[in-house]
């Protein structure tokens, strides 16, 4: 059985209408169609805090735990996303835009097959 590469979506969210939860619903299905398995913040439970902090901790929480890290257009105008980024680079996960993502899909998967 083939593994399912995990992706975590980032982009900008805050100062944007319905914080952009649209948009990175739109592309977490075109990744998922494409055979990943996608961490997507825009489907996270708000945090007992509420604070931005909170938001980002739980975002961090979930991109240590993926293969991949797919970004959003407009992701250097968020502050998150720089975080995040920062964090895929220093940690060694690769990152692209979502669109090269969904284009290699196919190669990328099978270099998962057990």
């Amino acid at each position: 059985m083939r593994e399912v590469k995990r992706i975590y979506l980032c982009g900008p969210m805050t100062g944007i209408a319905e914080f952009n939860y649209p948009e990175f619903n739109a592309v977490a299905e075109l990744l998922q169609r494409a055979g990943y398995s996608v961490a997507n913040p825009a489907a996270n439970p708000a945090p007992p805090c509420g604070t931005y902090v909170g938001w980002i901790r739980q975002a961090i929480a979930q991109l240590v735990s993926c293969h991949g890290l797919a970004y959003l257009d407009g992701w250097e105008a968020s502050r998150g996303a720089h975080i995040e980024i920062r964090i895929a680079r220093d940690i060694e996960i690769p990152i692209m835009g979502w669109r090269e993502w969904r284009r290699r899909a196919p190669d990328l998967l099978s270099l998962f097959t057990p």
